[in-house]
């Protein structure tokens, strides 16, 4: 494992105990079972983002195209997951908190994928970067 991937692991860990916390904690919507969608939604970028994240980070330095067909595939996987989870929640949850699901898993997008980019644009020792 290498030293971006520990560093993203332990970002994310930090990142998902404070974020949906607070969030529960908080309370900050009025919408009925929002505990659950503040869940769902962090638990689906999660889901979107890691597995992404870890194939770029393991193929930035390599030559060629292929840190370009792992970021084109990265997101197309992103982008089906996510709209065919956020239609599956709204169609198969039961008064689903839209609201919050949405609002956590935007939360998770734009936290993990800041994380994401500010790992793969750093430079690396032997000063290669993406």
């Amino acid at each position: 494992m290498t030293t971006a991937e520990r560093q993203f692991f332990g970002c994310v860990v930090i990142a998902t105990a404070l974020v949906p916390g607070l969030l529960m904690l908080g309370q900050p919507l009025n919408e009925p079972r929002q505990v659950l969608g503040f869940a769902c939604g962090w638990g689906l970028a999660l889901l979107a983002l890691v597995p992404s994240t870890l194939l770029m980070l393991r193929v930035k330095n390599e030559e060629g195209q292929r840190f370009y067909n792992a970021f084109m595939g990265a997101t197309a996987f992103r982008f089906a997951l996510i709209l065919g989870a956020v239609a599956g929640f709204w169609f198969l949850v039961e008064q689903p908190p839209l609201i919050a699901f949405l609002m956590s898993l935007f939360l998770g997008y734009v936290i993990l994928t800041a994380l994401e980019l500010i790992l793969l644009t750093r430079r690396d020792p032997n000063g290669s970067h993406a």
